[in-house]
């Protein structure tokens, strides 16, 4: 046959070329324990060879999904999972019970679960589906909750985040981060164009944002955002910085 080069007994087998392992293949290789012509006819039974496992080794196409990871959620990628914050988050805000700005600790768990690609026409969006949710003390039903989007556009590293305050808000930030950023921040403001937040009547004549601003730092399995929304409130003379920080650490 062609590429075969006869030896003394007969046809060489031709060199096996390498090939790149498939991930479906088993986490181990089977390695049959090939024996000599002289013994399997001195009648050593072929069903007695026991079989070796190989450990798997890294292959070409596992290190491409990793970088294809990287590079379709970008600094994104380091949110998703499961998380609670360990000792709780600092909200700053004005109690109208007490008429003045307190800061109240709160507890929180949130869940970002990747989904992508989405596309609008020759743009491609990976992100993250997320809820969060708030508790301040031994409250049974959580004071804050939001639902939304996280989205990353690999093409132009714009990073967004969309979501809804059941209280009438709806809130578009946006901003520009490397694929491999650890930080970055998202903004939004009233009456903006590209980024910008929507509100009910009521919360628009009492208590209206003006801007919302939020600074992501991620850290293997933790993560960190500082919060600050500057809203126009009908009993106070000046704009309010609404702030919130909280550290999450990874449940799943």
């Amino acid at each position: 046959m062609l590429g075969r080069e006869p030896g003394p007994d007969g046809p060489r087998p031709d060199p096996i070329d390498p090939i790149e392992l498939d991930e479906s293949m088993s986490s181990s290789i089977w390695v049959e324990d090939v024996r000599p012509p002289d013994l399997e006819a001195a009648g050593s039974p072929r069903s007695a060879r026991a079989p070796v496992r190989l450990p798997r080794v890294q292959t070409a196409r596992d290190e491409r999904e990793e970088h294809d990871v990287a590079t379709e959620w970008g600094p994104l990628q380091a949110l998703a999972g499961e998380w609670a914050s360990d000792t709780g988050g600092l909200d700053t805000a004005f109690s109208h019970a007490k008429g003045k700005v307190l800061g109240t600790p709160y507890l929180e768990k949130a869940t970002l679960k990747p989904f992508g690609p989405v596309d609008n026409g020759d743009q491609h969006l990976y992100g993250l589906d997320y809820k969060t949710a708030m508790w301040r003390g031994d409250e049974q039903n959580p004071f804050h909750t939001e639902v939304g989007y996280w989205l990353w556009d690999a093409a132009t590293g714009e990073v967004l985040r969309g979501f809804v305050v059941p209280r009438g808000i709806t809130v578009l930030a946006g901003g520009i981060a490397t694929a491999d950023a650890t930080e970055f921040t998202m903004r939004a403001a009233q009456g903006e164009l590209q980024y910008a937040i929507g509100e009910n009547t009521y919360l628009a004549k009492r208590a209206s944002t003006l801007s919302y601003e939020v600074t992501i730092q991620t850290d293997g399995d933790t993560w960190s955002y500082q919060e600050d929304t500057i809203l126009k409130m009908s009993d106070l003379d000046e704009p309010l910085h609404h702030t919130d920080a909280n550290t999450l650490r990874r449940v799943s």
